[in-house]
């Protein structure tokens, strides 16, 4: 499973759309295998694209994400589990162990009544 991680100081960063840094991390059999720190430009969208595809990463994990972001990484087949907070480290170490649980990582805010889901396919809690 390969995972591309926002990171802003060792934490997920709040918003996907102006995050400039990444975990990258393959994780096979339980064990992570690689994990690297990126830098991927936020100004240049043709180029985070470009990575992006290249890495093609199972899924990305991030906060908050745009409807046009959300639309490119789901069009590349690639599952998106968002609004998400926490340090990056702990959250790897819980999908590595299949113990990810997304309701304790929410973001605040992103919970309850009021708060209006958009349609993800691909994300069925399988953490």
């Amino acid at each position: 499973m390969k995972l591309l991680l926002t990171d802003w100081q060792g934490r997920i960063s709040p918003v996907f759309d102006s995050a400039g840094h990444f975990m990258y991390v393959q994780i096979e059999n339980q064990e992570i295998v690689k994990k690297e720190l990126l830098s991927i430009p936020f100004d240049d969208i043709q180029s985070r694209i470009k990575i992006i595809k290249k890495i093609r990463p199972d899924f990305i994990v991030c906060g908050a994400i745009s409807c046009f972001y959300e639309r490119l990484i789901l069009d590349m087949n690639i599952q998106l589990i968002s609004r998400i907070k926490g340090e990056t480290n702990l959250i790897v170490k819980s999908m590595a162990e299949n113990t990810f649980q997304k309701e304790n990582h929410i973001m605040p805010g992103c919970r309850g009544k009021g708060f209006k889901h958009r349609n993800r396919k691909g994300w069925k809690n399988q953490f």
